[in-house]
Parts: structure tokens; sequence; C-alpha cells
């Protein structure tokens, strides 16, 4: 175990040293199956969030941060899902050390609102596949025009 421990950490430590003539990204996906190889084999990937992250900013610096999280299951069965999808969210933030302000439907898809020290959260799960996060400050944007955007997206795309 302790040889392969050092071969992940060698593996690790080269992927950020950014030696050879490789890509990051095709650097950091090798790691990643190197991370997944030493990974005891009782252990089963469950399911893997991709997170795909936007960044609108006003004049005044102001920011909104839209992030899409797609999820691919593998052993875990997505059919299970019933609700927001709180393991999605945690690849964005600690859902457990947010506080839940609110639940509620948007044109059937569940979403709710978490806030934070930092900022506030809402979230949203279309299916088991697709969830959606979006930060902001409340002090700077209002919690109603964050939750229309979110009901308009759905009142449009969804309908």
């Amino acid at each position: 175990m302790k040889v392969r421990f050092f071969a992940l950490m060698t593996v690790i430590l080269l992927a950020f040293s950014g030696c050879g003539k490789k890509s990051e990204i095709d650097t950091l996906r090798e790691a990643q199956k190197e991370i997944e190889q030493a990974i005891p084999t009782e252990y089963r990937k469950q399911y893997e969030v991709e997170v795909i992250q936007y960044t609108f900013r006003e004049p005044k610096g102001s920011e909104i941060q839209l992030y899409l999280c797609l999820t691919t299951y593998f052993e875990a069965e997505p059919e299970e899902l019933i609700g927001l999808h709180t393991e999605a969210f945690e690849a964005v933030f600690s859902v457990e050390d947010a506080v839940l302000i609110k639940e509620f439907d948007a044109s059937g898809h569940a979403a709710a609102i978490y806030q934070t020290e930092a900022c506030n959260y809402i979230c949203y799960t279309t299916n088991a596949a697709a969830s959606g996060v979006i930060s902001y400050d409340p002090n700077l944007v209002s919690e109603d025009d964050m939750v229309r955007a979110v009901l308009s997206v759905y009142d449009s795309s969804f309908a």
C-alpha cells in the first residue's frame, strides 16, 4: 500500500509541476486514473459530478456565479433521486455548513435557497443527471430577481 501511495503522490506532483509536453487537462486526467486505480477495490465508484462554471460580472464588480452540475452514475441508481440532488451541490459548496432558507417549486422541479456567510445559493434539480447552483451576494442582488431567473428558465426551456 505504501508503494502505491508513493506512486500516486509522484503522479500528482508531476501533474502540478508542469513536466512534459502534455496539456494540464491531460495530465490531470491521467492523475485521476492513477488515483482511481490506487483506491482499494472494495470501494466502487458511485457517481461523478462534473461542474461547469460561468461567471457574470457587472461594471461595479458584483458577481453572480452559475454552476451546472452534470452527474454520471456508475454503481448508484439515479432513479432513487427524489427532490434536490444535494450530492451534486456539494461539488460547489458545503450544503451541511449552509442554512436552508426555503424550498420552492420551479415549474415542477425541486429548488431551494441556502445561505452561508459568504453568499447565498439558489439550487435546483432538473433530473438525476442535471442540477444547477447560482451563487450571489444577497446584499447586491435581490433574492426575488434570482428566483425569477430560475423560474424563467424553467418556463421557457422545459415547457
